[in-house]
């Protein structure tokens, strides 16, 4: 049953609404590519032992709206939660763009969550300064990563380098597995993809491609997507029906229309702190996590 609705949980997440190519050509593409990952991811997870250190990594600048996008911190967050409802010690690093908005989705949840989800500014620790024996894994959600040149790039080819703390040290750098969430090629953890299957499905893709694998590569059709099937797959396999509530669609709007308002986050297409993703409307956004609760919930 586990394996089915690991499989289940995959395909909820591998649709491609807004068109990116993701699945466009048939045969290997970037969703066929690493089948799998995820089960093996959500397997790694849920074999943490009691009270592990998680690092989580997010955040992605948009030059063109000199603001964070909605992609990622949300995903990141309900992951981090879930972890801490495991007993275990999440820590979400990113930059000074898109903190705000992850405090705030913080502080929605209970107290002694809060107060087990650490919140890190990438410039003011680095893994030699954090110490790697802290960590039993690190996981990047939405987060860019260098290309072959080094340099970090959106997804029309722009160098976004100098707006991002150097999380892909940590990733380039571990002693522990490393999960990578993606939808564009541009990614930590997409090095785990051939450069000349990138440039086959995404426009710019040979320019774009990031060059740094992750021990498991997830790719969704958007990155939040990718980090609320870990957090299901994990409670899954541990048996944990007791967290359905936390991936209830309606729960998650309330959760980003409290938060959305102040967060300094914003849609990466239509650069507003509306409630889409990837310019994705919120009916399309938010189904594959309502399949994800209707699978928890069926039992």
């Amino acid at each position: 049953m586990s394996e089915r609705a690991l499989t289940a949980l995959e395909s909820a997440i591998q649709v491609d609404p807004g068109g990116r190519g993701l699945g466009r050509l048939p045969g290997p593409n970037l969703f066929s590519a690493c089948a799998g990952d995820l089960a093996r991811a959500c397997t790694r997870l849920a074999s943490l032992p009691s009270a592990s250190r998680v690092g989580l990594f997010t955040g992605f600048f948009v030059v063109s709206a000199g603001a964070a996008e909605t992609d990622g911190p949300f995903g990141t967050v309900l992951l981090a939660e879930v972890l801490a409802r495991l007993g275990h010690r999440p820590a979400i690093f990113s930059d000074r763009h898109t903190l705000p908005g992850i405090a705030l989705a913080r502080a929605d949840l209970p107290r002694d969550l809060q107060s087990a989800i650490e919140v890190v500014n990438l410039a003011d620790g680095s893994p030699w300064s954090a110490g790697w024996d802290d960590f039993q894994i690190l996981v990047a959600i939405e987060r860019p990563g260098p290309g072959a040149d080094g340099h970090l790039r959106s997804m029309n080819g722009t160098v976004i380098t100098d707006h991002h703390g150097p999380a892909h040290l940590w990733f380039e750098r571990s002693p522990v597995p490393t999960i990578g969430v993606g939808d564009g090629g541009n990614e930590i953890g997409m090095g785990k993809l051939p450069v000349e299957l990138i440039a086959a499905h995404v426009p710019y893709g040979a320019e774009i491609a990031c060059r740094l694998a992750t021990t498991d590569l997830i790719v969704a059709g958007v990155s939040n997507w990718g980090g609320y099937a870990l957090a299901a797959g994990t409670a899954l396999l541990l048996g944990r029906r007791d967290l359905c509530a936390c991936f209830d669609p309606d729960r998650e709007w309330h959760r980003w229309a409290e938060v959305l308002p102040r967060s300094g986050l914003v849609d990466a297409l239509t650069h507003r702190a509306e409630m889409r993703v990837d310019g994705l409307e919120w009916a399309t956004y938010i189904r594959p996590l309502a399949e994800i609760y209707a699978l928890l919930t069926r039992g």
